[in-house]
């Protein structure tokens, strides 16, 4: 056996041992929690007390993600995802569910962001989804758009939303209720 053949095979088993290791160490709660910490660093802003599960099954608790004047908060989300979807083409998650989501806009600015500063060419040739991402069953008991001047509450929201092409498909989508309530005026309308 030659002297390249050895540096391959030696290097090929620990690059395996390696990735063992790797796929044990995330299949643990602390393993995860650890990995999970260390990716959000890249999402600056996003902030979770209370990590539990592994990368297939897991549940965050009051989370925090505060980017462009626009604050997300939700008491905990918990993500079931597709294992065998991770070998396709399509990423599929199977379940993601959330409670008490609130979205706010700090300020105005926020809401013109996207038309000011960002050109369609731009978003068509950077925002550009390879393979689809699919959300199979997105529960929401409550979410909450908050602005300056419009609060708008839906109750127990169900929906699947498909992310393909640079396209999003929101399939039938079912709402218990909507309610809004403007800050100028004190009268608050239940939609349906």
């Amino acid at each position: 056996m030659s002297i390249y053949q050895r540096c391959l095979s030696k290097s090929l088993m620990f690059f395996s041992i390696l990735f063992v290791i790797f796929l044990l160490f995330i299949e643990s709660n602390i393993g995860f929690k650890t990995f999970f910490n260390f990716t959000s660093r890249f999402f600056i802003g996003l902030k979770a007390e209370e990590i539990s599960g592994n990368w297939r099954n897991f549940t965050l608790k009051n989370i925090k993600y505060n980017v462009f004047g626009i604050s997300m908060t939700a008491n905990s989300v918990h993500v079931i995802l597709d294992t065998r979807s991770l070998f396709k083409i399509s990423t599929i998650f199977k379940e993601i569910e959330t409670k008490n989501l609130v979205i706010a806009l700090e300020n105005n600015d926020a809401i013109h962001f996207s038309k000011n500063n960002v050109s369609p060419s731009i978003l068509k040739n950077n925002i550009f989804i390879k393979y689809p991402i699919i959300f199979e069953k997105i529960h929401a008991d409550k979410i909450a758009f908050e602005s300056p001047e419009v609060h708008i509450f839906f109750l127990n929201v169900l929906s699947k939303i498909e992310l393909i092409n640079n396209n999003i498909i929101f399939s039938p989508t079912y709402v218990d209720s909507i309610h809004l309530s403007s800050l100028k005026s004190p009268l608050k309308k239940k939609i349906f």
